[in-house]
């Protein structure tokens, strides 16, 4: 599956994947996780491929994230990951732009974030974890 980053930061879209998609089909996608938790009572149901994480409730995917503490993340094979994802082009201020050229507004999580570690959340529920400027997680929530 193709996920071209910029795209994933500005839309949320996280190649053909949507609210729809169930454990199933990102298992077709992506084949056996490398860590898969089951859901309970208030637990959601987890599939993890190296740094990619999905999160499911009542198996309909409710949250897609890349983890970018690596210099390389490590991604399920069958997925390529289209654009710059190098700490040069993931500075709070080249995201920020790349939002404003998009016309995407954002907020501050103030309960998520920390001293030097902001999180943004923009209009497209998309989430944007800082560690020292650096862009070191997305997330896109799903409905």
């Amino acid at each position: 599956m193709e996920v071209h980053f910029e795209i994933f930061i500005a839309s949320g879209r996280f190649g053909s994947l949507s609210a729809r998609s169930s454990s199933s089909d990102i298992r077709r996608a992506f084949g056996e996780p490398d860590i898969f938790t089951p859901a309970r009572k208030s637990y959601p149901m987890m599939l993890v491929y190296g740094d990619v994480e999905f999160v499911l409730r009542n198996d309909r995917l409710t949250f897609a994230a890349i983890s970018l503490l690596k210099k390389v993340p490590s991604l399920p094979p069958t997925m390529i990951l289209h654009g710059s994802v190098g700490a040069s082009e993931r500075c709070v201020d080249k995201v920020k732009e790349m939002l404003v050229r998009r016309g995407i507004s954002w907020t501050l999580d103030v309960i998520m974030s920390e001293e030097g570690a902001p999180v943004f959340v923009t209009e497209k529920r998309v989430h944007l974890a800082f560690t020292q400027n650096i862009l070191q997680r997305v997330g896109a929530e799903y409905i």
